[in-house]
């Protein structure tokens, strides 16, 4: 239980960032009011799971399934787990516009700047989490 516990607190943020995306979209119809508004929302997606990342290693390196000694692996692993996090967003994105008709992608430009929002945010939350260690 204890575990389960510290794995929550570890995603509360990018979950909080979720739950207000959710919010946003389908209570206030946010995204076609406030087109811009998906800037922020992918970047700060971006931060919060480049924190969570951090921790969820510390958590696997106390548990003794994960080690990194290495400063530079470190955040190369970090920041490809960010990068498949924002992709498989994109492509969950990808799926509700082709199964649902929603308008998610409304073409390539949008999602390359989402990925691109995403994966700077990412970028900008290791290096929060490494200035808060």
């Amino acid at each position: 239980m204890k575990a389960l516990t510290r794995l929550i607190k570890i995603f509360i943020l990018p979950a909080l960032i979720l739950f207000l995306h959710i919010i946003l979209g389908k209570l206030f119809n946010a995204y076609t009011l406030f087109p811009w508004i998906d800037i922020p929302m992918h970047f700060f997606g971006g931060i919060t799971i480049g924190i969570s990342y951090p921790l969820l290693l510390n958590y696997f390196t106390e548990k003794k399934y994960l080690e990194v000694r290495n400063q530079l692996m470190l955040f190369i692993l970090i920041i490809s787990l960010v990068a498949l996090t924002i992709v498989i967003w994109e492509f969950l994105e990808f799926s509700s516009d082709y199964l649902f008709r929603t308008i998610m992608q409304p073409g390539l430009q949008d999602t390359i700047a989402d990925l691109f929002l995403g994966l700077t945010g990412g970028i900008v939350g290791y290096l929060i989490s490494e200035f808060i260690q």
